[in-house]
């Protein structure tokens, strides 16, 4: 899997013990994880059903996907945009 999976399950445990802390899941295509393995597709829903926001980039496949996944996470990145008035 990777990072994000990773990331999105500590966040999990973590709300069970931070009322505070919210899980928001940027899900770059429709049907992102249609050809993954089954037990990554469980741990994936697992972690769709319990966040606290979806968000759906687009319909469709497209070759830039991660590009314009990564491009939205850093322009509402709260912490990078803070920075951003720093510098």
């Amino acid at each position: 899997m990777g990072v994000d999976i990773w990331c999105a399950e500590i966040i999990l445990d973590l709300k069970q013990k931070y009322n505070d802390i919210e899980l928001y899941c940027i899900i770059p295509f429709e049907n992102q994880a249609e050809k993954w393995k089954n037990e990554h597709k469980l741990i994936n829903n697992n972690i769709l059903k319990n966040c606290n926001q979806k968000i759906l980039l687009q319909k469709y496949f497209t070759s830039d996907y991660y590009i314009k996944r990564n491009k939205f996470l850093v322009e509402k990145s709260s912490v990078i945009n803070m920075m951003k008035n720093i510098i």
